[in-house]
């Protein structure tokens, strides 16, 4: 009986609960969550935020590609441009040239007649030898000297030649073969005689021993004039010359006739 005073006591000893308090605690109960929840809840929001990072990260990289390819677009378009505008310039200045240095009409460049020429001569030389045969070397005990003019004649063979012409651009080339020393002679002779250390130059003797020495006169002037660079290098300036003369003097109307002459190999 006493314990059951005593817990009616303290019962009675709590504060009375307002009507609006317990109104209000019924309608707002206070929730307690789960461990179980809270991690659910944590791992969403982790998994969040990598697709927000991954979204961030692919915009980027969109970004970039984009960036990337209006740069190269920029650049072909450029080059493109600079090509056309290059194409369009040279057409032109073609056309112009063209307009201004073709010549339209059909022209027939002569020269069939220096075709035939079989031994066009280019340059003529001229040479002195002498030959002395000592009176040792005969039974008359004669010395003689003999002194050898000659002529000789550079040529070329224009029936070998090849012709390229151009009857538009008024143009002709010529290919040729190297001039040749085609002609060689003893021009005149001049004796002198030794006997029995006197000097006569009508010696009966001596005359005929002359005779004897001019083909030796003949080869040392034949050789010099077809060894001789200067000889060969002025035949070729000549040829060079003579040829285009001969072409532009069978076309005489073509004031603006180009001729070139070179050698074959």
């Amino acid at each position: 009986m006493n314990e059951e005073n005593n817990w009616l006591q303290e019962v009675s000893s709590f504060p009375p609960t307002h009507p609006e308090e317990k109104h209000q605690q019924r309608k707002n109960p206070k929730k307690i969550c789960s461990p179980n929840a809270m991690r659910v809840r944590i791992a969403g929001l982790v998994v969040l935020a990598i697709l927000i990072f991954l979204g961030l990260y692919l915009i980027s990289e969109t970004v970039d590609k984009a960036a990337e390819s209006a740069r190269d677009a920029y650049a072909s378009a450029k080059d493109r441009a600079a090509e056309d505008a290059y194409n369009k310039f040279y057409d032109t200045a073609f056309a112009s040239a063209e307009r201004k240095y073709h010549v339209s009409n059909n022209i027939a460049i002569e020269v069939a007649s220096v075709r035939e020429e079989a031994n066009l001569e280019v340059l003529r030389v001229s040479d002195v030898e002498y030959v002395i045969v000592p009176k040792e070397d005969n039974k008359d005990g004669i010395e003689t000297w003999v002194e050898f003019y000659g002529d000789g004649v550079y040529t070329v063979d224009m029936r070998a030649s090849e012709f390229i012409i151009d009857s538009d651009r008024q143009y002709v080339l010529v290919r040729v073969p190297k001039p040749e020393l085609t002609n060689c002679k003893i021009t005149q002779t001049k004796q002198q005689f030794w006997k029995d250390e006197g000097f006569n130059e009508s010696n009966a003797d001596g005359t005929e021993l002359a005779m004897k020495t001019r083909n030796e006169g003949y080869t040392k002037l034949n050789n010099y004039m077809k060894s001789n660079a200067q000889f060969y290098k002025s035949a070729k300036s000549s040829a060079q010359t003579v040829i285009s003369d001969l072409i532009k003097g069978l076309n005489s109307e073509l004031t603006d006739l180009i001729v070139e002459v070179e050698f074959m190999d």
